[in-house]
């Protein structure tokens, strides 16, 4: 329950404080939104604290080899990084920081994953005036090594194209749409970069970058200096890494927690 969606129930209290207790219990992610609740009228002992379901990723084995199998087909060996779930104006950034980073790095290799399929035929096209050599996953099941770009327009394989990279930029954070998932990539041990914009995400990016595992940005020239100090150093990769994956690790069992309130709310059968 976000502080703006709180001020607007707040606009209806009395029917809020109504709605809420006819709740056997709320289960809750932290303790901001614990209070939220009992402000609008929820009772105490009512409210639980479990944390985020978005801990308890679990990232199938097959998962995990499909991208080191990718990762080996486009060259073990090449800086890889990945601007995932991208949104319109973020395409260009990124494109324009991969061409720089190519004159440090000849053969880096820029995963682009855009968020909406219907804007993988534009993205392309924006690759294609960017004057860098790409393919599409869907037309070249492997990269070869001479592709500076690789463009993820598939479904369902985001979390193998985050396994075969060094770096992941996670989108919709540059562009003010509120970020999106970045558990995915810590819990994999990549390390993680994000934009200003990551409203839909406060608390999971505060633990992260406190734990050393993310990096906030505001902007091309920030995410361009992050991307390069984190490739010329290998033991700062390896430390962002495992720190997310602690990070993940101490923060699951959501899941054990809502179901632990089911079962005792559930009448007993016989």
């Amino acid at each position: 329950l976000s502080a703006a969606s709180a001020r607007g129930y707040r606009r209806v209290v009395s029917m809020t404080c109504e709605a809420l207790r006819c709740f056997t219990a709320i289960a809750v992610q932290n303790s901001a939104d614990a209070q939220r609740f009992v402000e609008l009228g929820a009772e105490q002992e009512r409210v639980h604290l479990c944390g985020s379901l978005k801990f308890d990723v679990r990232i199938p084995a097959s998962v995990r080899e499909q991208g080191a199998l990718l990762k080996a087909a486009c060259g073990a060996e090449r800086p890889i990084w990945i601007a995932a779930s991208t949104h319109a104006g973020e395409e260009e950034i990124v494109l324009r920081i991969h061409k720089k980073l190519l004159n440090r790095y000849p053969d880096a290799l820029l995963i682009l994953t855009p968020r909406h399929p219907e804007r993988f035929d534009g993205v392309a096209a924006l690759i294609e005036r960017a004057g860098l050599g790409y393919s599409r996953r869907s037309a070249i099941p492997v990269c070869t090594p001479e592709l500076a770009v690789y463009l993820g327009d598939t479904m369902g394989e985001l979390t193998a194209f985050y396994a075969a990279s060094d770096i992941a930029f996670v989108g919709g954070s540059l562009a003010a749409t509120g970020g999106h998932n970045v558990l995915e990539p810590a819990s994999l041990g990549v390390p993680v970069i994000v934009g200003p914009h990551m409203t839909n995400f406060l608390a999971i990016t505060a633990l992260l970058e406190e734990a050393g595992a993310l990096r906030q940005v505001v902007g091309e020239e920030q995410l361009h200096r992050q991307l390069e100090l984190i490739f010329d150093d290998a033991d700062l990769r390896h430390t962002m890494g495992q720190a997310g994956i602690a990070v993940v690790k101490a923060n699951q069992g959501a899941l054990d927690c809502v179901s632990a309130i089911i079962d005792a709310a559930l009448p007993e059968a016989g």
